[in-house]
């Protein structure tokens, strides 16, 4: 196929009509080699493509529940389109909320749990003041060598330990509210990421347009990693032109460039538009780039039609010799007395019928036609 074209200059009144060229002034058996001017295009083909046009795909796997559109209906952005089944999810979220409910009615103030949790704290409390009382009476008895130190240690025994309780409950205690804050806290964090899954599974419009198609309908499995279109959605009254072009082509083109285009929806008509932008990125596994083209195109364009065009580079003018008269690099130059065989270099093809000259020839030779 074709990217890179020459073309001969055409009327105006036919400027459009491509294959029209002025044919070149040859004999039955010579040709004189005439400098002429040529249109250089290079060749693109793609589609069309309506005006904010996406298509709108599920983020979550599961069976669609409802669908409120149908094709060729006008949706505005975040417009709801369809349900997916989030039974599940929702029981999820129900029980986290069940569960921080009842964290937080034991962390408020005066709760039956803290007042449990304080009322055992208090009455270590007073058990340590009671037996630090006892043993403070028991040392000072012995100090007096009024009991036995057995008397005295065995108190001291017992306040000991009332005092290490006392200090585990409290510490025990602390621990209690800080670990449920901390699953107060989780709970709020796994209730919001809950919500915003949740929210998947309600397919809003991204942009404003009509329901071009639509691929699903309620009782439908979508999967999240595969077959996971559901809608498509564009503006049909701006349609737009998006063509690939091979790579090794970038340099030569730029926005505001003519294009003349052909749909196969609209045969043997031609349509004028202009290059608006030029993608700078290569696609690695085509080695094409992308272009976009904004066309008066007539209002009944289908989208996604197929799209051939070629964009206008330039005009310079060119040493034209018939294809024919070239062979292996060579050419059979008439010098009057005799036939010359002259190692020639050609460029490019024009129109499939004449090569462009680049050495070995000047305006005026006459080779010989075969």
């Amino acid at each position: 196929m074709k990217r890179l074209i020459y073309l001969l200059p055409i009327p105006l009144a036919v400027l459009l009509v491509l294959g029209i060229i002025h044919k070149l002034r040859e004999t039955d058996k010579h040709y004189t080699v005439q400098e002429r001017v040529i249109k250089v295009m290079v060749y693109a083909s793609g589609y069309t493509r309506p005006e904010n046009y996406v298509i709108v795909k599920s983020e979550v796997s599961g069976v669609v529940k409802d669908v409120y559109v149908k094709e060729g209906d006008f949706v505005k952005r975040g417009q709801v389109l369809a349900t997916i089944d989030s039974s599940t999810l929702r029981e999820q979220l129900r029980a986290l909320r069940e569960r921080r409910l009842l964290v937080e009615e034991r962390l408020k103030e005066g709760s039956p749990y803290r007042k449990s949790l304080e009322e055992e704290i208090q009455n270590l409390e007073e058990n340590v003041q009671k037996l630090k009382s006892y043993y403070e009476r028991r040392k000072e008895l012995y100090k007096q060598g009024l009991i036995p130190k057995e008397q005295m240690e065995e108190a001291e025994r017992s306040y000991t330990a009332a005092l290490r309780s006392y200090e585990r409950a409290k510490s025990s205690y602390q621990d209690n509210i800080s670990a449920l804050t901390t699953e107060r806290r989780e709970l709020l964090a796994q209730e919001k990421a809950l919500q915003e899954d949740i929210r998947k599974y309600t397919v809003r419009s991204p942009t404003e347009g009509y329901i071009l198609a639509k691929y699903v309908n309620p009782g439908d499995y979508v999967n999240s990693v595969s077959d996971n279109r559901m809608f498509e959605i564009g503006d049909i009254k701006k349609m737009e032109v998006w063509l690939d072009v091979d790579e090794e082509y970038m340099s030569l083109l730029r926005e505001g460039q003519r294009v003349f285009i052909k749909l196969d929806a609209f045969p043997g008509k031609t349509f004028e538009g202009r290059l608006v932008l030029v993608n700078r990125s290569i696609d690695k596994s085509r080695r094409t780039f992308r272009v976009k083209v904004e066309a008066n195109l007539p209002p009944d364009t289908p989208a996604n039609a197929t799209v051939e065009a070629n964009v206008f580079v330039e005009e310079k003018k060119a040493l034209l010799i018939p294809r024919e008269a070239y062979k292996d690099g060579y050419v059979l130059k008439d010098e009057g007395i005799r036939v010359v065989r002259v190692p020639v270099k050609v460029g490019h093809m024009v129109e499939d019928r004449y090569y462009e000259v680049l050495e070995g020839l000047k305006p005026g030779d006459k080779i010989l036609l075969p």
